[in-house]
């Protein structure tokens, strides 16, 4: 399926980067048992690649997680996404009226860029979606 959907059908607006989600086990602080050993939790790391890239990992990789890497595919690559943002008033239990409105299309991302700082880098922020809007 992300073979099919990702790698083969390529539209000409459809981003180049494909996107992995790798799970890893990550040792925990707490110990699980009477054995005093620590748990093994799962970790997700996001990975990158360009469409064209060698270093893509194979399609049998055990590491990725195949339905959440089609997941989040498809939420970045096939779903359009629109912003709107209005002024509005309301009379006394009336219908609202629109004064000013403006939409925009947004592209969603699996990572997050702080807006209260200027110069940092941006934090992959997945399973979280965020939409970068500069110009609204």
């Amino acid at each position: 399926m992300f073979s099919t959907y990702f790698m083969e059908k390529w539209a000409p607006r459809q981003d180049d980067m494909l996107f992995y989600v790798r799970r890893k086990l990550a040792y925990s602080g707490s110990e699980s048992g009477a054995d005093g050993r620590k748990a093994a939790e799962p970790e997700v790391e996001v990975e990158v690649y360009r469409r064209d890239s060698k270093k893509l990992p194979g399609l049998g990789d055990p590491d990725i997680d195949w339905e959440e890497s089609v997941c989040l595919n498809l939420i970045l690559q096939k779903l359009d996404y629109m912003v709107t943002c209005a002024v509005c008033t309301r009379a006394d239990g009336g219908d609202i009226h629109i004064h000013k409105k403006k939409s925009q299309q947004v592209f969603a991302s699996p990572s997050k860029h702080p807006m209260d700082s200027k110069g940092e880098e941006s934090k992959i922020s997945y399973p979280n979606i965020f939409f970068m809007i500069d110009s609204f």
